[in-house]
């Protein structure tokens, strides 16, 4: 496996912190995942300008979980994530994700979760790359939630 920890607040203009945040992109065979923080949309197309971002990622943690100022159509046009996971807690304030972004993961094809509905997510792959995801909620029901399954 490869971890490369990716940075580019210093190369964006945009003075919101959330453009600071460490990433990870994770590689291993033909699997990548990136862990993107609260990165917004200035930093996304820094990302892109930079070629730090392979064309399919397998997972992506949606950036600031799922707020509108990330996940911009470009960035998830050349991305095309098969999976997009929103990190969020239940009944937040903020209302992440926000509807538009639900919309562009759509467009782009994406498998959706969230862990305000699905509780952790543990997403595996074997050595030929196929995924198995389980939702945490789902192994540990309990007849006081209402959940989707995964």
């Amino acid at each position: 496996m490869r971890f490369s920890l990716l940075h580019v607040g210093d190369r964006v203009s945009n003075p919101s912190p959330n453009n600071h945040s460490c990433m990870v992109l994770i590689r291993t065979g033909a699997v990548a995942v990136l862990l993107s923080g609260d990165i917004e949309q200035q930093g996304e197309l820094a990302l892109l300008a930079d070629e730090l971002i392979p064309p399919r990622l397998s997972l992506l943690q949606a950036g600031h979980h799922g707020s509108n100022t990330s996940s911009s159509e470009r960035f998830l046009a050349h991305t095309r994530p098969e999976v997009v996971v929103f990190s969020r807690g239940y009944k937040h304030r903020f209302g992440h994700p926000h509807p538009e972004v639900i919309k562009r993961v759509e467009q782009v094809g994406a498998r959706q979760y969230d862990t305000a509905l699905h509780g952790a997510i543990v997403v595996e792959w074997d050595r030929q790359g196929n995924r198995r995801l389980v939702c945490w909620r789902d192994r540990m029901p309990g007849f006081w939630i209402e959940r989707p399954h995964c």
